[in-house]
């Protein structure tokens, strides 16, 4: 590792080393939901779990292992910063997504009145930026809820799945804002449908068409403003794995590199019948 600006272990708590790709889709991931929050570095890993103001859904983003060129944690406990994650996010327009950067947290710039900093060096093109952090306190903390994993779950192309999200969007209206994920045997099906919009339905077979894999029968209703939040994310990936289960929170995981290193997860709970 190399950077523009060396710091001595006394100058700061965390520093790692990722790619622009990884960090881009690590905050579009979390501010989908929620506007600041926590980023923690807990033993080798580099993670933030958001949940939205309505408590409807939550996001997790990591980098860890091969996501993660270099880590240097100088402190025993895990360390915590403070972000406004659209605040950061500006500072890596018109950088390339594979370029290498460095993240070091916290750092003070004296020059800026001594405030703390994340201090961000992009090694490839000789730039560097210092993002003003939050204090810990002042933003929503960590949710103290473990991931749901459902025994039910299908892989399919995020593309296709950010796909089926739009159809359903093209049936939105004021008495329908909802999406039904449902299995049936080797089938998962995205449908939407509204009295006054008409309907959609998209299928995704387990393993084709032929696939004897059974799924099971369940179904959950998620609401399409959530979804529509996520779909550029889900999009990105090549492939993403979708738990379900019977009126039950949906899971979906999008990987950010092959390696699954570097991850998201989000969690929606289903939307009400209606008339509940």
């Amino acid at each position: 590792m190399k950077s523009s600006e060396e710091f001595s272990e006394d100058d700061y708590d965390v520093q790692f080393e990722t790619e622009v790709g990884y960090i881009t889709d690590y905050f579009d991931a979390v501010e989908a939901y929620n506007e600041d929050g926590i980023v923690v570095c807990d033993g080798d890993k580099v993670f933030t779990k958001v949940r939205d103001k309505a408590n409807v859904a939550m996001t997790i983003s990591k980098i860890e292992e091969r996501g993660l060129a270099y880590l240097d944690k100088t402190t025993g406990s895990n360390s915590k910063m403070g972000l406004q994650f659209d605040r950061v996010l500006e500072f890596f327009s018109g950088i390339k997504s594979k370029s290498s950067v460095v993240m070091t947290y916290p750092v003070e710039k004296e020059s800026m009145g001594g405030n703390q900093y994340l201090h961000i060096d992009i090694l490839d093109e000789d730039v560097q930026f210092y993002c003003p952090l939050l204090n810990p306190s002042d933003v929503s903390d960590i949710p103290d809820v473990d991931p749901i994993s459902c025994s039910t779950q299908i892989k399919v192309a995020g593309s296709e799945l950010k796909k089926a999200i739009k159809h359903c969007m093209k049936v939105e209206s004021d008495s329908n804002q909802k999406a039904i994920f449902r299995t049936k045997g080797d089938v998962l099906t995205v449908s939407s449908e509204s009295k006054t919009h008409g309907s959609v339905d998209k299928k995704f077979h387990a393993s084709g068409p032929a696939s004897e894999v059974d799924l099971g029968d369940h179904k959950t209703t998620i609401s399409l403003g959530y979804l529509n939040d996520i779909k550029n994310i889900i999009g990105s990936a090549d492939e993403v794995t979708v738990h379900i289960d019977t009126d039950y929170p949906i899971r979906l995981d999008v990987p950010i590199d092959v390696e699954e290193d570097a991850k998201i997860i989000y969690i929606i709970a289903p939307r009400l019948k209606e008339g509940e």
